[in-house]
């Protein structure tokens, strides 16, 4: 069972940031989650009479079907248009229009995570790949007599 949440900053400054939306699901994809939040945004249009506000930035845990889902509602756009955009911003070449969209932001103790992970990843099938490329020229060496054990 999963739960979703969208939270937002509290008007008063000194209070915590407060759900207005929740949803608990057993599926965790790009659709499902684009449905909340379309949902969400039908029923925010409903109470604000067809004044849709769009996240300046939204937080993530890197959850790509979350990413999508929000760039989709949010944005209309698709991950590959938004990682052109913010290679554009990257360079000082957006345009303004470029900088009127929400940008997702990673927290940082979750990135750090995944960067570990694959590091650790590749590490060890760079170890691996080492250990068997040196096996196999030890191997080749001792059959050719390069590593006689007798000396010369």
């Amino acid at each position: 069972v999963l739960y979703y949440a969208i939270v937002v900053r509290h008007p008063k400054e000194s209070n915590p940031p407060m759900s207005v939306a929740e949803m608990v699901t057993n599926g965790h994809s790009a659709p499902s989650i684009r449905v909340f939040i379309e949902r969400f945004r039908r029923d925010e249009c409903t109470i604000f009479k067809g004044k849709l506000q769009s996240p300046r930035q939204m937080n993530t845990d890197y959850s790509k079907a979350i990413i999508l889902a929000a760039l989709r509602e949010f944005n209309g756009e698709s991950l590959d248009q938004f990682l052109s955009r913010v290679f554009k911003i990257l360079n000082k070449k957006a345009s303004t229009e470029d900088l009127q969209f929400m940008v997702l932001h990673v927290g940082c103790s979750h990135f750090m995570s995944i960067m570990h992970r694959r590091l650790k990843a590749l590490i060890r099938v760079t170890m691996q790949t080492m250990t068997k490329m040196t096996f196999g020229i030890a191997l080749t060496c001792t059959a050719c007599g390069c590593w006689s054990t007798q000396g010369h």
